[in-house]
């Protein structure tokens, strides 16, 4: 499948900046920190690729959450 489907969820917005602090599992950073030392890219971009990737094929539905966290 080549889309991200998130279920909707009511919140507040946070402020917008023009860099800020995500927090991610401990596994996906390793993930990342790999992508890095395999294309000697920082992590920053690295991560606005996979980001920027992500959101592209982003869907948002009304159903219930079936995301298997690990």
């Amino acid at each position: 499948m080549n889309k991200c489907v998130i279920p909707k969820k009511r919140r507040t917005r946070s402020q917008t900046a023009s860099s800020c602090l995500i927090r991610i599992s401990a596994e996906q950073y390793e993930e990342i920190l790999n992508l890095c030392d395999a294309t000697g890219r920082s992590i920053s971009d690295i991560a606005t690729r996979l980001l920027e990737f992500a959101l592209e094929r982003v869907e948002i539905t009304d159903k219930e959450d079936t995301y298997e966290r690990n």
